[in-house]
């Protein structure tokens, strides 16, 4: 839900969401070395990343949706020649 809303967010860079996929996995590789006997339980995460998406739906006020760009409308003359 995250790199989708980065994805969505940085104009569809996948350079940003590769970015926040790593450091997901390094904290994650990080957490599980500072903290051994917790390695392998994987509630802890699930937890915080609830937590993380919803400070993040409480910050955006749920306006998370992508909104693709609108079609120009085809241009009229302000007038026509009698």
């Amino acid at each position: 839900m995250v790199i989708t809303w980065v994805y969505n967010h940085t104009g569809g860079s996948i350079l940003m969401a590769i970015l926040v996929h790593a450091s997901m996995n390094f904290s994650q590789g990080l957490t599980g070395d500072l903290f051994p006997a917790a390695k392998n339980n994987e509630v802890a995460p699930v937890i915080a990343f609830v937590g993380l998406a919803l400070v993040i739906l409480l910050f955006t006020r749920g306006r998370l949706g992508y909104h693709a760009a609108q079609p120009i409308p085809a241009s009229q003359p302000a007038y026509s020649a009698p």
